[in-house]
């Protein structure tokens, strides 16, 4: 029994869709890992009705997530919008601090700060093979995530609960890695 600090792993204990892809890659991504943090000023705002999100990466849909009203929509770069929860949501960003939207932006939306710090590693065709031999894995909503080798794969550190995926470029855009 693997265990944190004299009490299991958090990821042992979890009750989501994604559970099974962490128990299984969990313990490699952590071996494996850097550790990055979210740099870019995200917009986001709190959705009022109900419905699906296609999340599309350069022309191909990753993930499709159901939400509710009070979901919180999510856009780091222009064009990757995804869910989330209102509890991940403040888990994340800074929900204290909102900022006005660039001018762009409808005034629906605030501008927030990123908080915490991923451990994360690129997929290169050997990971893929050995944990994702089908292209994907089930994200935490229960859809299905596509992987592609270049891609990352990331937990939240310390607390190792869920498995994601960020495009390449996307990470590069928004990632930076920290010095130890």
């Amino acid at each position: 029994r693997r265990v944190h600090g004299g009490k299991p792993y958090p990821y042992l204990l979890m009750s989501h869709p994604n559970q099974e892809t962490v128990r299984n890659v969990g313990p490699y991504i952590r071996n494996h890992c850097k550790l990055f943090q979210k740099f870019l000023l995200t917009h986001a705002k709190v959705l009022e009705t109900t419905g699906v999100l296609e999340t599309v990466t350069n022309g191909h849909v990753e993930s499709s997530n159901t939400h509710k009203t009070g979901d919180v929509l999510v856009e780091s770069v222009p064009g990757n919008q995804y869910i989330l929860s209102a509890t991940d949501f403040a888990r994340y960003y800074d929900v204290n601090h909102p900022m006005d939207p660039d001018s762009n932006r409808d005034s629906s939306f605030k501008k927030y700060k990123p908080l915490g710090i991923i451990c994360a590693m690129q997929i290169t065709e050997q990971v893929q093979k050995q944990f994702f031999p089908n292209g994907s894995f089930t994200a935490k909503w229960g859809s299905q995530m596509r992987v592609n080798p270049g891609d990352f794969i990331a937990m939240p550190h310390p607390e190792y609960d869920e498995v994601y995926r960020i495009e390449e470029k996307i990470f590069g855009e928004t990632y930076r890695k920290l010095e130890k």
